[in-house]
């Protein structure tokens, strides 16, 4: 079972070659990767953004990820793995998949569903895995590594990657995690599968999820805006809306909203404090290492003007 506990994030920001920021939300500090080991004194000059997270996004499933972006904005390294105790309940079409000889679906207690440059970029893949009980992978090799014939432009694209492959044993995966973050407003999760089902729109629904979520984060952030559960419902149907529009102009496309503001950084995850247990801290180093704590910002999105600095930056902007 994964409890809010199990959260953990930190992001290290180096905007130009003078200086580097560090973010971290953590229960553990011994997760803490931190300057040097985390972002190496060199770093400053390669990477544009070092981060890792693990978020549990229900009380069975959780996400691990990792993003090493260059400073020209190219991605050198990602991994986003989805990690599931098997409900069969919901997880009716894991019988789809096919084990190892020798083994029975019955033994099926964890799936994980993963996207990453483990194997170099020449080889881009998905694996999706079934475990038993002794943690012994029983999926069949020839299904469990799925070729990837295009290019991962961002990591928020590797994100719903995975949901999609998610989707097809648990459709609620993207509201959860965009939508609903530390169970929190779960009174949303169904009015919106139920009105992207009735839509009949071709979006998969966690770039629909996606898409609320950023139009909740601009409203809140730029306007101060309380989104009541009539406004919810009133974003979910312009979002819908949009989409059709989208769709009907290019059928061969999904529509992927990118939030931007001369005022924010842009996560591709949910940077958050799940509670008050949480610990969270921010630092400014230069060059030559050098901390200073600065000024931490409870958000899914960095405020980007701080003290004498200025960043407008998008994290997860597409690579040319």
């Amino acid at each position: 079972m994964y409890k809010n506990s199990d959260y953990y994030s930190e992001i290290f920001i180096s905007p130009d070659n003078n200086s580097f920021l560090q973010y971290y939300i953590t229960y553990d500090q011994s997760k803490i990767k931190g300057f040097p080991n985390g972002f190496k004194p060199g770093d400053v000059d390669k990477y544009f953004i070092k981060t890792w997270a693990t978020i549990p996004v229900s009380s069975m499933e959780i996400l691990d990820l990792e993003l090493h972006r260059l400073k020209d904005k190219e991605i050198e390294n990602f991994t986003v793995q989805y990690r599931t105790t098997i409900d069969r309940s919901l997880f009716k079409d894991v019988l789809k998949i096919k084990l190892l000889p020798g083994h029975s679906q019955e033994e099926a207690y964890i799936m994980l569903i993963r996207t990453d440059y483990g194997h170099g970029k020449d080889l881009k893949h998905i694996n999706i895995d079934i475990y038993n009980k002794k943690k012994e992978k029983i999926t069949d090799p020839e299904y469990s590594f799925i070729s990837q014939t295009f290019k991962i432009h961002n990591f928020e694209m590797a994100l719903h990657y995975v949901f999609i492959q998610v989707e097809k044993h648990n459709p609620l995966v993207g509201p959860k995690y965009w939508l609903s973050p530390c169970q929190i407003h779960e009174e949303r999760l169904m009015p919106t599968f139920e009105a992207w089902k009735e839509s009949q729109i071709a979006t998969p629904l966690c770039i629909l999820s996606r898409n609320i979520q950023k139009q909740i984060s601009f409203r809140t952030y730029t306007y101060n805006e309380i989104i009541s559960d009539d406004k919810f419902i009133q974003i979910l149907k312009e979002e819908i809306d949009k989409i059709k529009e989208f769709e009907n102009e290019n059928p061969e496309s999904f529509k992927v909203d990118m939030l931007s503001s001369e005022q924010i950084f842009v996560l591709p995850f949910n940077f958050i404090i799940p509670d008050n247990e949480a610990k969270r801290e921010a630092f400014r180093y230069s060059r030559d290492g050098r901390k200073k704590s600065i000024k931490f910002e409870e958000i899914g999105v960095i405020f980007g003007k701080q003290e004498e600095y200025n960043y407008n930056p998008n994290f997860d902007t597409t690579s040319a």
